[in-house]
This record gives structure tokens, sequence and C-alpha cells, in this order.
């Protein structure tokens, strides 16, 4: 018997991008909330005050994200 509930699925996914920014999420290996790669750059930056009035475009610059 082949059910679909049962975990013997003989076309078992290959998971080759696991860990990365285009893992498909789906096998226990997956890493929780880890933002992309385009994102973690940004989170990263620091921003003159006018640097941050073009990107943000409202309020001061946060202390960590302020370029000193």
């Amino acid at each position: 018997m082949n059910s679909s509930n049962t975990g013997k699925d003989k076309n078992k996914t290959e998971h080759l991008y696991c860990g990365t920014d285009d893992c498909c999420q789906m096998c226990d290996t997956a890493i929780g909330d880890t933002p992309p790669s385009e994102t973690q750059k940004q989170l990263s930056t620091k921003y003159t005050q006018r640097d941050w009035d073009r990107t943000v475009g409202a309020g001061k610059v946060p202390e960590q994200y302020r370029k000193k």
C-alpha cells in the first residue's frame, strides 16, 4: 500500500539549495527566518542623514544605521 500520508514516497525531492537564499524551506534542515542576502546587505548599510532622507524619506537616522 502506498498512501500519501505514510511518508514512504518513492519520489524524494533533492534539496540542492539548503541554507542559501534559494532554499525551498520544505526540509528539516531549513534555516528559520534568514533574510535574503540583499536584505542583509541593506541592514548592514550605514547612512548619512541625506542618504537616509533619500532612501527612507522620513525621520532621523537611527543610531544603529548612522554613518560615523
